[in-house]
């Protein structure tokens, strides 16, 4: 794949770089950035205003199975808004249990394996959450009245919600909190009278992304046609998770580093649609255009840095030790470094020296495997580069002596020099397929289906054949008996000697030396960005992980994408209604803020469409608090106090009782005969 980066080191030379080098590559620029890792602030406690209560100002809560936003119908922006989820976290002596509820959550990641939502995809199931969250939510409001939250809530539900769902949110409500009255509406229909809200006869088609669901919702003459809307059980949180796991296999060695928050906040910076998948996944193939459009993100390292800049001042330090002339400034500098002696000087430089290795031994293994580099060079990694002792030099041997000495007497002779070093080539490469080869005998030999295996069992078995019980056993007398050891693990090969990997690094100094061309597999040159190490790059995944909406396949998903849904809902009507409907293509929901929905969108109709048929696409005025504030305008339309379910109705009528209106979903009662098992279960349990 194109733009897949990987980075190395060169474990035979390590240079420390500096603070300031480091920082300096580290400079932000338009492709280079940070993760903002916004932390999660507590909600304060808000001031419940005498004129709230006298008025009975209605509550609004538009509970999505991401966020709740919640706050007064009087305000333009709500008061709360917080990610849906509890967590019950237990103490070491398992017996004190601390809840933590929305914004209470500081760090997510933290508790994310004891997170709970109340949702099931987008559905109420989890009544015991759904009341912690509201008692988060009403004491935040700051309501201090005892006994009853005395005032009308209107809250957002899922399209085509189940009468069960409803009858214990109802429930709830008005058992538990004593609310005086409710009203459920759906959050794509609130948000399209956010968006139009004098338009009572309108048509439309609307196309909703949520977090958990997307849903296509045709309306015509202002009502909704619930029977021929569309579910597609996919939406912004298989993006994040989509982009999480990308980035994960990508850059395996920062797997950890890579989480679920940080995977949604590169997927609402970055990420876009775009009008022809493929023609721009191809352009990604270049290396221009990936340099010009690919986001790096720069992890932190600065423990790291750090590490490196004290080891680069302690082998300064050292070297003054050995300047007769410096021996002053070198214990003055000991003191300045808190180092009480030589012995605790050279432990340090060690430990510190062990430390980076490791890291540089990680990135390595992860520069081979994901660029598939062969086994063989792997024993050249293990020798750690040695960091010089307070010790007197020692002449270094020169093991290149033999080849020197073959190498032409006169080195401008062009032709002699290229046979000479053709014969290193050849030399050094003949080393490596011995040494390939000696490697597959013995993965062979621990196959169960090869020839050598098979080879192997064929002598053993006659080995182990029995003889007559009388025979006197002969073996070993004559000395070619033994032979068959040696031919039963001629194919596991021997190990690596050492003298084969001495004649190997003879081989590859000569060519380093006087062959331009030549570059061992684990020279990335004379230093190691880190910086760079520590940068995850986000390439392709800006326009892959937005296209799942259109291709659920591309996830594994057996569902249709949003124009085939879109185009199975239109064949639902006539062809009037089709184009009454498709003059306002209505986007809402957090999916449909990705840049360039609308035009995709409308290529897509395009293609689909009848010939030159006319059609617009429109995006909600806040696709995100639309359903919030569309709620809050309705509370101020006649209608409002007509579809409220009051206490009374919820008496009469039972929970799952709706007033069907243009913002709330078809009501179909609950057949009896289900009522009565329902009711009887219940009995039983008890």
């Amino acid at each position: 794949m194109k733009g897949y980066l990987c980075y190395g080191i060169d474990t035979h030379l390590w240079i420390a770089q500096s603070r300031d080098d480091l920082r300096s590559s580290a400079v932000m620029t338009d492709n280079l950035t940070k993760f903002i890792d916004t932390p999660t602030t507590p909600d304060p406690i808000h001031v419940y205003e005498p004129s709230l209560a006298l008025n009975k100002t209605p509550i609004v809560i538009d509970n999505g199975c991401y966020k709740c936003r919640a706050g007064w119908a009087s305000e333009s922006e709500p008061k709360l808004v917080f990610k849906n989820v509890v967590a019950r976290l237990r103490s070491k002596k398992e017996k004190d249990i601390e809840l933590l509820v929305g914004s209470d959550i500081t760090n997510i990641e933290v508790v994310r394996a004891q997170l709970r939502s109340p949702f099931e995809r987008n559905v109420l199931v989890h009544l015991e959450s759904q009341e912690q969250l509201l008692d988060y939510t009403f004491s935040h409001l700051g309501i201090d009245s005892s006994g009853s939250v005395a005032h009308p809530i209107v809250m957002t539900e899922a399209l085509a919600n189940p009468n069960f769902s409803r009858n214990l949110m109802s429930e709830l409500l008005f058992e538990c909190y004593g609310v005086p009255e409710v009203t459920f509406g759906v959050d794509s229909l609130f948000s399209l009278h956010h968006s139009y809200p004098s338009e009572s006869q309108m048509n439309a088609l609307i196309v909703a992304c949520g977090y958990n669901t997307t849903h296509i919702i045709p309306v015509l003459e202002g009502q909704p046609q619930c029977s021929h809307s569309r579910r597609i059980n996919l939406g912004g949180l298989h993006s994040d998770l989509f982009m999480q796991r990308l980035l994960q296999l990508k850059h395996s060695a920062h797997f950890a580093a890579i989480t679920l928050s940080r995977a949604e906040e590169l997927v609402r910076r970055f990420c876009r649609l775009t009008t022809d998948f493929q023609s721009t996944l191809k352009l990604w193939s270049t290396d221009e255009y990936y340099n010009e459009h690919a986001r790096k993100i720069q992890l932190p390292f600065t423990q790291l840095a750090e590490d490196q800049e004290k080891l680069r001042l302690l082998i300064e330090l050292q070297q003054l030790q050995e300047d007769d002339d410096n021996e002053e400034l070198f214990y003055r500098s000991m003191k300045q470094m808190d180092i009480d002696s030589v012995e605790e000087l050279q432990a340090t430089i060690n430990q510190l020296n062990n430390s980076i290795h490791h890291i540089a031994q990680r990135i390595l293994e992860d520069r081979q495997r994901r660029e598939g580099v062969a086994e063989d060079v792997k024993d050249t990694q293990k020798r750690k580069p040695k960091v010089k002792e307070a010790q007197p030099k020692k002449p270094k041997i020169d093991r290149t002596g033999e080849l020197s000495r073959s190498m032409p007497m006169d080195t401008s002779d062009v032709a002699a020099m290229a046979t000479w070093l053709e014969n290193l080539r050849q030399q050094r490469q003949k080393l490596l397929n011995k040494r390939a080869e000696r490697r597959q005998r013995r993965t062979d030999m621990t196959k169960r289906r090869t020839v050598a295996s098979h080879q192997r069992m064929k002598i053993l078995t006659a080995l182990a054949q029995g003889t007559k019980k009388n025979k006197v056993d002969t073996f070993g007398k004559n000395d070619d008996d033994w032979d068959v050891y040696k031919e039963i693990n001629k194919d596991a090969g021997d190990s690596d000697s050492e003298a084969e990997q001495d004649k190997l690094d003879e081989l590859e100094t000569m060519l380093k030396e006087y062959d331009d061309e030549f570059k061992h597999p684990n020279d990335q040159g004379d230093g190691f960005d880190v910086a760079e190490y520590y940068r995850v790059h986000v390439g392709t995944e800006q326009i892959r992980v937005p296209e799942v909406l259109f291709q659920p396949s591309m996830i594994g998903m057996d569902q249709a994408g949003i124009a085939e849904t879109i185009s199975f809902v239109l064949k639902k009507f006539t062809a009037e209604e089709q184009t009454a409907m498709t003059q306002r293509v209505f986007l809402t929901g957090s999916c449909s803020s990705f840049p360039s929905f609308e035009e995709r969108l409308s290529k897509e109709l395009q293609e689909m469409l009848p010939f030159q048929s006319k059609f617009s696409v429109h995006k909600a005025q806040d696709p995100v608090l639309g359903p919030w504030k569309g709620a809050c305008k309705w509370t101020a339309s006649p209608l409002y106090s007509k579809f409220c379910i009051s206490k009374q109705d919820y008496d009469e009528y039972g929970g799952e009782y709706i007033k069907t209106c243009p913002i709330t979903n078809q009501y179909v009662p609950t057949p009896a005969s289900l009522k009565i098992a329902s009711q009887i279960k219940k009995e039983d349990t008890a």
